[in-house]
């Protein structure tokens, strides 16, 4: 989603999510928060011919397959970018020749990469490049190796296809172009079916099919059986969140438009949210799959009411193999009570009490497979945070980590750590038709893989999985993204030497630095140069020789992982001072991160936490009782 009402009211409560009773080939499985490890540990090994060694071995490890029976090996061998073998680390080493690359992941968790079919990471800030780099940044230190982006416009399609030309592309990604758009615009005439579809697994970057919006949601509201509450705030009933809401297609239409696409190769991708949306939708699908029977998996994404459906209905969906795809949360911005509160001000019991609900949708269709997806930023935060909301009644503080029980989710539905797995990697990749290539870590599969920080079915969720996170991302068999002792292990395919890259351009009116991270700086004035504060000496300093409002800025030269900064004051007489801290992907950039103010002397150390993927820092000082001036300031580095 580019914008619209239902993004910026939901910046504050957003909708609805938990695919809590999520699929699996228990027909009417027990509601669990287990967090047991499977207990199979020796799968069938396949081994190359001994004149083909492999390329890497990953050994001393718990390779979580998501395989059929969920195997748990020991070692991991890789050739050519796909999975050649996996067994005991005994049976692996001997696939190492004098080139492979050997890594002793320390017992840690090697497991699929993250599979999201539906989310707006790279789309949000297209066809802007720089934000895009971020977005994949973002994506790669998660784990997501592979994603789906709904809603394409032609301006993004371009931007994507620039990226993936000049090899900036890592992540696998399927872009579905815009039949209609969130407030149910139509600017674009047949241009969702210009471009030749395809679900090649093996590419980057394809045109996989096409978005349709069945009702509001992304921009005025979801259509729903209920009428909205006359409590609704007026800033949400001035766009549309009165009556029973908007539905935008029928189904007729959506039968013509899915036809239409699944015989020209691709997948319609169908927004629904609220019951009358999801019973256009699924009503549509039956009717052109009566008509002929689909070549390719067709989706019904979000599915945020189907209990309000009947079980007729609900049948469809295994009738026509659909693999749904559900929210993990119930509503973004859960720890804060007033969120909920907010809700109920809006929905009525019989619609807040089963959103996110999947137990009906499950009963109705015994063994059907559910997939997860993000939906970013609609809903924030990477996948470990979210699959916590998959296997607890909790959520996690996006803006402090910490886990929380919000009152309204008591007694939700949950599943198995097994199952939320299988939701985020194999079952994700059968709703985007490529669950042969991607999804599971199997021979003849491709080689996209996390090595975690921590083990995912520790006894505690909120080590295991709410603080869980990638140390290594690889894609292809190459690491994408690491951090620290084992990137030194990857070596040139985690971390490639500076020296063998070119030297960034300096923009005019930068001083450029010998510096390991900052590779220019620059200033709003200097009596003193800029680049002593990155000299590494405490005597030097930066001086603008003037008063605030005076800034310094860095330029770390690419998108860089940023802990925090350091920094040591230079300043008489002392007194109050005001510092602002912004970060960004462009120069002067203009995202907050963080006040400074109060009390400060000569040679204080101030620290401020960054957190997040950026290129440009600025201090701007705006109240000092000395000329603005500082000794060091040190950038830090995630890992």
């Amino acid at each position: 989603m580019r914008g619209g009402s239902y993004a910026r009211v939901l910046a504050a409560l957003l909708l609805v999510v938990t695919a809590c009773t999520a699929g699996s080939s228990d027909p009417d499985p027990e509601p669990s928060t287990s967090t047991a490890a499977p207990t199979s540990t020796t799968p069938t090994t396949e081994v190359p011919e001994p004149n083909a060694p492999a390329d890497l071995i990953l050994h001393n490890a718990q390779v979580v397959t998501v395989d059929q029976d969920f195997t748990i090996a020991g070692a991991v061998a890789i050739t050519d970018g796909d999975i050649v073998a996996l067994g005991t680390s005994e049976e692996l080493m001997a696939l190492a020749g004098p080139d492979t690359l050997v890594i002793d992941v320390g017992g840690r968790t090697v497991m699929p990469g993250f599979v999201d079919p539906h989310t707006h990471h790279l789309q949000n800030p297209a066809p802007d490049l720089d934000g895009m780099r971020d977005g994949i940044a973002f994506m790669l230190k998660g784990g997501t190796t592979t994603s789906g982006a709904p809603t394409v416009f032609p301006d993004e399609l371009e931007a994507y296809r620039r990226l993936d030309a000049a090899g900036e592309l890592p992540v696998r990604t399927h872009l579905y172009l815009s039949y209609n758009d969130f407030c149910n615009g139509r600017d674009h005439d047949d241009f969702y079916l210009e471009d030749e579809f395809s679900q090649d697994a093996d590419l980057r970057l394809v045109v996989a099919g096409v978005k349709m919006f069945s009702d509001g949601g992304a921009c005025r509201a979801p259509a729903i059986s209920h009428e909205y509450l006359d409590t609704t705030p007026d800033h949400l009933k001035e766009v549309g969140w009165v009556g029973s809401g908007d539905l935008y297609v029928t189904s007729e239409e959506v039968a013509s438009v899915v036809s239409e696409v699944d015989a020209a190769g691709g997948i319609t991708v169908i927004h629904g949210i609220g019951d009358l949306g999801l019973r256009e939708a699924i009503n549509g699908l039956a009717i052109a799959s009566e008509r002929r029977p689909f070549a390719q998996h067709q989706r019904i994404d979000h599915n945020s009411l189907t209990t309000l459906l009947t079980p007729d209905e609900l049948s469809i969906y295994g009738d026509i193999g659909m693999v749904p795809v559900v929210f993990g949360v119930r509503w973004a911005g859960a720890c804060d009570p007033s969120v909920g509160e907010a809700w109920k001000s809006i929905l009525s019991p019989p619609v807040l009490g089963v959103i996110e609900n999947s137990t009906a949708l499950r009963a109705a269709n015994p063994g059907i497979r559910l997939s997860w997806h993000g939906d970013a930023p609609s809903i924030p935060g990477q996948p470990f945070q979210l699959m916590f909301s998959f296997v607890t009644d909790g959520a996690v503080d996006i803006d402090t980590g910490e886990a929380c029980y919000p009152a309204a989710w008591d007694g939700v539905p949950t599943v198995d750590v097994e199952e939320a797995l299988r939701m985020m990697t194999v079952n994700a990749a059968a709703a985007m038709g490529i669950e042969e290539r991607v999804g599971s870590l199997e021979v003849g599969r491709v080689a996209d893989l996390l090595i975690l920080a921590a083990d995912p079915f520790d006894p505690d969720p909120e080590v295991g999985i709410a603080a869980n996170r990638p140390l290594v991302t690889v894609i292809d068999g190459e690491a994408v993204y690491c951090e620290g002792a084992l990137c030194d292990q990857f070596g040139a395919a985690g971390k490639p030497e500076q020296a063998d890259e070119p030297p960034p351009d300096v923009p005019e009116g930068w001083e450029p630095v010998d510096h390991p991270v900052v590779v220019a700086v620059q200033a709003s004035a200097s009596i003193e140069p800029p680049a002593n504060t990155l000299d590494g000496s405490e005597e030097t300093l930066w001086n603008s020789g003037a008063d605030a409002q005076q800034w310094i800025e860095f330029d770390l030269g690419t998108p860089t992982d940023v802990d925090l900064i350091r920094l040591l004051v230079s300043q008489y007489p002392g007194g109050v001072t005001r510092h602002e801290v912004y970060a960004g992907a462009h120069e002067d950039p203009g995202r907050f991160i963080a006040t400074i103010e109060g009390e400060t002397n000569d040679r204080d150390r101030l620290e401020v936490e960054i957190g997040a993927t950026v290129r440009y820092i600025r201090i701007l000082t705006t109240s000092s009782p000395s000329w603005v001036a500082w000794f060091e300031i040190e950038v830090e580095p995630t890992g």
